[in-house]
């Protein structure tokens, strides 16, 4: 019999950064993920450009301002408080606010549905999901319109504080607190 030599290790290329298999990625499904989050923005950028475009910018959105103008003014109406609208601007004893695209709410639901809508889950789910998003968004959107009429009116010096420093933060924790419970639901129950 034929003495074999020494065995020779076999060696094995150290795995390199960024491949599919380690580093950045991590893993394989880490480019999954990677790929779902490339979706997210142009998801999210192409649904902006597309609903705040000039075509949809005025007809859509511009109903939508005059709705939430109409209804925030005919709810402190029915509470008794002196609120005026006259289209998008409302009207109180201590200033008149207009209501504008921003205040309709329409950005953070964007992002939210576009999270929604690369999300891993059925189409029925994402159906619900973006029922959920729309309802919970337009909702705090509504009763952050409210608080900020109510603010700007009666404590006019603490309007900036609560449309600038306090409301944002509310709206992006709503909104990623509404992703994360749906999300769960979705993993726990796969349809």
């Amino acid at each position: 019999m034929a003495e074999k030599g020494p065995r020779r290790a076999k060696h094995r290329r150290p795995r390199e950064v960024g491949s599919n298999e380690a580093g950045l990625l991590g893993s394989v499904r880490g480019g999954r993920e990677l790929v779902m989050c490339g979706a997210y923005v142009v998801l999210a950028v192409g649904l902006s450009l597309v609903l705040l475009s000039d075509l949809v910018f005025d007809d859509l959105l511009g109903g939508l301002r005059t709705a939430v103008a109409s209804v925030a003014g005919a709810t402190f109406r029915a509470v008794g408080l002196p609120i005026e609208t006259d289209g998008t601007i409302l009207r109180g004893p201590g200033t008149a606010l207009i209501i504008v695209n921003e205040c309709t709410g329409i950005d953070a639901t964007i992002l939210l549905a576009s999270a929604i809508l690369v999300f891993p889950a059925g189409l029925g789910q994402k159906l619900a999901g973006l029922g959920l998003a729309v309802a919970v968004m337009m909702v705090l959107n509504f009763v952050r319109v409210l608080s900020l009429i109510w603010i700007g009116n009666y404590s006019p010096d603490l309007l900036d504080v609560g449309h600038l420093y306090v409301w944002p933060p509310i709206v992006i924790l709503v909104g990623i607190g509404t992703l994360l419970l749906w999300a769960n639901r979705v993993v726990a129950d796969p349809a």
